[in-house]
């Protein structure tokens, strides 16, 4: 990650950590239904995404590239 926080820079590698709260997914296909050697199968044709998240919770280890004092 790099950026800056008012002048505090952000560079540093590491983990990430996020957990969606109330997180709501609503998947849409489009379908045909296709026959081939006498089984009929679905054919997906397109799909959708929609979703909604009311909050996330995140976390970012090695924020400041092993500054400890930026780090407190």
């Amino acid at each position: 990650m790099q950026g800056r926080i008012l002048i505090i820079p952000l560079n540093g590698r590491g983990k990430c950590w996020l957990e969606p709260v109330n997180m709501n997914i609503h998947m849409y296909t489009r379908t045909r239904l296709i026959e081939r050697d006498g089984f009929v199968f679905y054919n997906v044709t397109g799909t959708r995404v929609e979703y909604d998240i009311s909050g996330l919770r995140l976390r970012f280890d090695n924020l400041f590239d092993g500054v400890k004092a930026l780090g407190k």
